[in-house]
Order: structure tokens, then C-alpha cells, then sequence
């Protein structure tokens, strides 16, 4: 079954740090991907960024410490038939909890130093479903009149790996 099938390259992909760091070279067009290797990632566990009540396995948050740089990368693999429109929505809150954890674990009197920074987050979202994904994938464009407003407006996008334009042969 083509669906199993998918399951199992992702978990294979997602498990082992040197075939994800492959995905990223081969999907993620990025000039911070080029220079990472297989001992700057870490995988961590969804619940300890408590992304979620219910954690799922196909949800994978990866720190990249690089040349003194830590960064999260994380990864939601939508097994749904239909386009989420609210996921750029869900990208943000999963993003504001990877901060506070990371807020949490520096403590307050790190954290509210004027030096400290937020690391960056890298969103990714896969999709199988059987339509085109036609969500926004900006998030100023989910708001109402954004042009008028871009300045108090988050300005983010998250990677869309569309699964349904990649055969399984390329995956593998």
C-alpha cells in the first residue's frame, strides 16, 4: 500500500540524523542548509517542547547548533485529504512554544538580558492530501487587510513540501 509505504520512508527519513540532513540538502533551498552536518543535529522529543497534548510521530523538531548558532527546525507531516487553511495559524503557536521552552529552559535572568535571542525556527509542513494545497503558506496574508498593517503583523512563512508532485522513487 502506497500509504504504508510513505510511513515507513518517513520514519526512516525522520529517525536518522545523516538521511533527514539529506532531506534538507535535497529539499530545503536554504544557504544556512549548505554548511550542516551530521553532528549538529540533535533530535528532540515533540513533548519536551510540549508542542502538543497528544504528540504524534510524525511530528519532528530537530536543534541545529552550527558555527555557535542554535536553530530548530520542525517538521508536521499532514496526513489529512483536505487543505488545513488555519496552518499557518498552527505554525505560529507551535513556533511561540518552541520560544517559551527555550525562554523557560534559559530562565528569566538570562532570557530578559537585552543580548539574548530567540533562535530561529524553520517550519515545514508535508502534505499528501489528494487536493492541491491552496493555504496560505505567509502568514500576513491570513490577516484581513495586511497591507495596512504589516508592521504589527508576524512576518513568517513555513516550507511546503507537497507530496504529491515528489514520487515515492525520489523520497527513497
Amino acid at each position: 500500500d502506497k500509504k504504508e509505504r510513505k510511513d515507513t520512508v518517513f520514519k526512516k527519513i525522520f529517525g536518522d540524523k545523516e538521511l533527514f540532513l539529506m532531506f534538507l540538502k535535497d529539499f530545503i533551498d536554504k544557504p544556512w542548509v549548505k554548511d550542516i552536518s551530521v553532528e549538529d543535529l540533535k533530535l528532540m522529543p515533540s513533548k519536551y517542547i510540549g508542542l502538543r497534548e497528544s504528540t504524534r510521530e510524525s511530528d519532528i523538531v530537530y536543534e541545529i547548533n552550527h558555527n555557535e548558532l542554535k536553530m530548530y527546525v520542525f517538521v508536521l507531516l499532514e496526513h489529512q485529504g483536505k487543505v488545513n487553511f488555519l496552518m499557518v495559524f498552527r505554525m505560529l503557536e507551535y513556533m511561540t512554544k518552541i520560544w517559551r521552552s527555550r525562554i523557560k529552559e534559559a530562565g528569566k535572568k538570562l532570557s530578559e538580558r537585552k543580548e539574548y535571542k530567540l533562535p530561529p525556527i524553520v517550519p515545514i509542513v508535508f502534505y499528501d492530501g489528494i487536493e492541491n494545497w491552496t493555504a496560505e503558506t505567509e502568514f500576513q496574508k491570513k490577516v484581513e487587510k495586511y497591507e495596512l498593517f504589516k508592521k504589527n503583523i508576524p512576518k513568517f512563512e513555513y516550507e511546503l513540501i507537497n507530496l504529491n508532485k515528489i514520487s515515492i522513487d525520489k523520497l527513497e
